[in-house]
């Protein structure tokens, strides 16, 4: 978004709060501007009162003096809070639930939450229609901006021939691995040389369940943990298929990292990836949280060729009618330049 941002025209100032998660890299690399600022909390009680010290962040304002100020996250309040309090405009960009995917407890219920959203915000969106309907009544003026991402050329993409499945989710109960780690045990009885690659950190306390579990079921050999890996090239560069198994999922960004590198998903439709995948065109869906159902669809992708290769193109020609509708940056922008203009 930053990059995009900038590509726009902007002066585009990034805050980072916390671990920057190799962000700080990404953003050297296109030379945009950031500052990273101590860790928020996100939500679990009130915002308003758990907000990280408003002033540093209003001093911080003061400093840059924006003309704009944007949040790409459903649940840090903290600068929308410090922009109302010297009156710069503010955009929230959601991207998230809050509760029903990441387990934290709303400071109100959810609608209550997105009046709060709409009191310390000029304007309004969400990645998905779920997301915005999960906040916002039909009334509410919110537009949904899916997300968008820039595609190589067909040449760079490579066929895909073995039985190594990937996860690239937060290691987290509603991220679905332990379904993943059931449904790959049942595989090797089709598929013996299949392998689960779990890439993404967790909690300590899930880490180590996930790993008991492993050990318990006698998986060790089969099930890789690759913790956090900042580039998404190496994640996807030796797998072959995907799986997407959270229980709330507010877009489904790894879709269509999976169509950016010609890789088939096996999905289950919930939230945002509803709106866009279509099973048996563009992706497998599973169509509830079950071991057995799950390992059917990945032996499907991995034993067929013809059907590895027809969900790859659908995925594709989903991405570009995505793209080529309107890229996320320009009608961010397009919100963004509304506020100077009026």
């Amino acid at each position: 978004m930053a990059q995009g941002l900038a590509e726009l025209g902007w002066d585009v100032h990034t805050l980072i709060p916390g671990d920057p998660h190799s962000l700080d890299v990404e953003l050297d690399h296109c030379s945009l501007p950031y500052t990273v600022i101590p860790r928020v909390r996100w939500w679990d009680t009130s915002p308003v009162e758990q907000a990280h010290d408003p002033q540093a962040l209003e001093s911080l304002l003061r400093r840059l003096r924006p003309d704009v100020t944007l949040t790409q996250s459903a649940v840090v309040p903290q600068l929308a809070i410090a922009a109302r309090g010297l009156n710069i405009p503010h955009v929230w960009y959601l991207h998230e639930f809050g509760d029903i995917d990441h387990d934290l407890v709303l400071p109100s219920t959810p609608r209550q939450w997105g009046e709060f959203v709409k009191g310390h915000s000029e304007a309004v969106l969400a990645n998905s229609t779920a997301v915005r309907n999960h906040f916002f009544d039909e009334a509410a003026h919110v537009d949904v901006v899916p997300y968008s991402i820039h595609l190589p050329q067909r040449g760079l993409l490579t066929t895909h021939v073995g039985h190594r499945i990937g996860v690239v989710a937060t290691l987290h109960p509603g991220k679905g691995q332990e379904l993943a780690i059931r449904a790959v045990s049942q595989l090797l009885g089709t598929i013996p040389d299949a392998t689960l690659h779990l890439f993404g950190s967790g909690a300590p306390r899930e880490v180590l369940r996930l790993k008991r579990l492993v050990s318990e079921m006698s998986l060790d050999s089969t099930v890789v943990f690759h913790g956090f890996v900042a580039d998404r090239n190496a994640i996807y560069r030796d797998l072959d298929a995907v799986l997407i198994l959270s229980r709330a999922e507010a877009y489904g960004r790894v879709a269509d990292e999976a169509a950016f590198v010609g890789l088939p998903t096996v999905f289950l439709s919930t939230g945002g990836l509803a709106e866009r995948l279509r099973h048996g065109r563009d992706g497998l869906e599973v169509t509830s949280p079950n071991p057995a159902l799950v390992a059917s669809a990945l032996a499907a992708v991995l034993t067929s060729e013809d059907l590895r290769s027809s969900l790859v193109a659908g995925a594709r020609q989903r991405l570009e009618a995505q793209n080529d509708a309107c890229p996320a940056p320009i009608r961010v922008n397009a919100a963004l330049q509304s506020l100077l203009a009026s």
